[in-house]
Formats: structure tokens, sequence, C-alpha cells
């Protein structure tokens, strides 16, 4: 009797490492609802994303700085952003995109699940003065000028750069 409960006991802990084997990873999120992608891209008739962007407006002002940094840029891309533009106006649903001209494309992703991972860029924001005043009290200075020079070695750069450093801030780069 001993024996035949061991025997359900192997079988049962056999195929629970066969199943934990089989399974797909998620701890990242990853979804595996409908089989392996075949191509890089596909078009995708009806996105599930439920529910409107919730940065609608850092859309809008993003689109501003565009075009104030990139004139050529948002002009070439402009029927993009005013279509997305019109799209959010509308109340931004996935369901009606197909109507203001925009596609819903679903990447495969290294899995070719549709798994992707994004890398966000973070550019810091750097409150400085080019005089002392109040909390500011070492100054940031601009490149040196290159004179004419087609280009100026690195070398030269950073040893200007240096002799023009506040005498505070020249302690703390030898430090």
């Amino acid at each position: 009797m001993k024996g035949r409960w061991a025997k359900y006991a192997v079988t049962g802990a056999m195929l629970a490492m066969l199943a934990a084997c089989s399974s797909k990873p998620t701890d990242r999120g990853q979804q595996y609802n409908e089989g392996k992608l075949t191509q890089p891209f596909s078009l995708v008739n009806q996105p599930d994303a439920v529910g409107s962007p919730i940065n609608a407006g850092d859309f809008s002002e993003q689109v501003k700085q565009i075009r104030s940094a990139s004139p050529r840029l948002y002009t070439s891309q402009s029927n993009v952003y005013n279509a997305i533009q019109e799209w959010l106006r509308s109340g931004g649903d996935t369901r009606t995109l197909s109507q203001f001209g925009i596609d819903a494309w679903q990447m495969q992703g290294t899995d070719n699940y549709g798994n992707v991972q994004f890398t966000g860029y973070y550019t810091p924001v750097v409150q400085a003065r080019h005089t002392r005043q109040g909390e500011f009290q070492y100054p940031i200075y601009r490149m040196p000028p290159k004179r004419g020079q087609a280009a100026v070695p690195r070398q030269h750069l950073r040893r200007r750069a240096e002799r023009q450093l506040h005498p505070g801030l020249q302690q703390l780069a030898d430090g």
C-alpha cells in the first residue's frame, strides 16, 4: 500500500515539474494570448487596450516642443500629429483609431509573442545661472569658442574647461 502511494507522489511531482518547465515567464507582465507572431509587425484590426490614454495632455505638449525645436520634423509628420490630436479630442477610444487614419501595429518582440521591452530615456533638468545668485553659487560656463578651427580635440577642451572652473568646483574635480 505504501509503495503505491509513493508511485502516485513521484508521478505527481514529475508532472508538476514538467508543467513548471513548460510555462512561459510572466514576471515582467508578459502575455501569451494569441500564439506566436510570424512577422516583425502585424496590423491589429481591433486593439485590445481598454480605456483612453491617461497622458493625452502630455502628448499635446510634446507636439508643441517638437514644433518649436524641429520645425522640419514637425512638418514632415504633421499629418500624423494632427490625426492623433483629433483622435484624442474625440475621446481617445482605441476602437475608433481607424476612423482617424491611424493604424495599430503589434511588434513581434524578442520572444515572438509580442512582448516588447521598451527603454525610456530621461533628460535631467538642471536649474542653473550664469552668475552667482541665491542658491546658485557656482555658475555653469559655456563651451569655449572654436575660433575658426574645424574641431577642437577633447583633451584641449577638458584642460581649457578645467581652467575656467570656479575655484571651489576645481577642488571638487581634483578631489
